[in-house]
């Protein structure tokens, strides 16, 4: 069972990975279609869904062995920035499908540079990945 788990949190994170990536491409793009902006929101609950698995997974691994991970830094560390990490890329998602519905609706859309937190994210995440590799290899 614990295979399982490790199995599905993987999946979670190689999926969460994937809307980071998709978050940095979306920063880059200037113009979005309607049928664009639906498949951002979509690719946006999908990361939401992602993280809850890798939440769930995480907890029952978790609770398997408490105590290899109770005193580790890192992993306290991971579990921070993954919060982090969510939240941003959430951000970023929906402020750019705020600022293309804007002008499509003919109004100006305000002005916004994601390129700092579009690059932070990604930052966290490969460093959330290293830290549960190096955390794994204890």
């Amino acid at each position: 069972m614990h295979l399982l788990f490790l199995i599905l949190h993987v999946l979670g994170a190689g999926v969460l990975i994937g809307v980071v990536v998709f978050s940095v491409s979306l920063n880059i793009q200037k113009s979005v279609t309607p049928e664009r902006i639906k498949m951002f929101l979509k690719i946006r609950n999908t990361g939401t869904y992602a993280a809850a698995l890798m939440l769930v997974t995480g907890l029952v691994l978790y609770f398997q062995e408490p105590e290899e991970f109770n005193e580790s830094v890192l992993f306290w560390v991971k579990i921070g920035l993954f919060v982090v990490d969510g939240i941003i890329a959430v951000l970023i998602i929906d402020r750019k499908a705020k600022n293309a519905i804007a002008t499509n609706a003919g109004k100006p859309a305000p002005i916004s540079n994601m390129t700092i937190w579009v690059l932070a994210n990604l930052v966290i995440i490969f460093t959330i990945v290293t830290l549960g590799v190096m955390i794994v290899e204890k």
